[in-house]
């Protein structure tokens, strides 16, 4: 796990106060009675590691629908999030296969939503899609790494 380190600057207040007899005029401070003082001291905030965990899941659309037109996929129905990341969502694929034959241009995912679009026309079969998500992060958490994960796509 790793610890990134944030210093942010924050104004301290000190009051000095000396010996009004010595001061030659109440009214004025030269050196005797009240001032105030800024004095700056660094504070040190600190982000925690993303806590995004991903699971894939398998996906079933029935070839007719495929055949008419094209199909998408919610990313709820891909990917369940065991622990939700923080911050905004990003989404790619990585790979899209059947058996060993690459289909990567069949598939297409929305980088922001995470929307699936499978193609018109796609055959019967089992498509293992690979997709890498990451967490943008925010105040209070760093961004994550590219974490992967693979879905299955049923046609049948």
């Amino acid at each position: 796990e790793e610890l990134i380190l944030y210093v942010q600057w924050k104004k301290q207040e000190t009051q000095v106060t000396g010996n009004p007899e010595t001061s030659a005029d109440p009214g004025k401070n030269t050196g005797g009675g009240t001032s105030d003082q800024t004095k700056n001291e660094p504070t040190v905030k600190t982000k925690a590691a993303n806590p995004l965990k991903i699971k894939g899941k398998t996906v079933s659309i029935k070839q007719k629908k495929i055949q008419k037109k094209k199909q998408q996929l919610d990313v709820s129905k891909l990917i369940s999030g065991t622990k939700k990341g923080q911050g905004q969502l990003a989404f790619k694929i990585v790979s899209a296969k059947k058996g060993s034959k690459s289909y990567k241009k069949k598939f297409k995912i929305h980088s922001k939503t995470g929307k699936l679009t499978v193609k018109k026309g796609l055959k019967k079969g089992t498509y293992k899609i690979k997709v890498s998500v990451k967490a943008a992060g925010n105040d209070a958490y760093e961004a994550s790494e590219w974490l992967s994960v693979t879905c299955k796509v049923k046609i049948r």
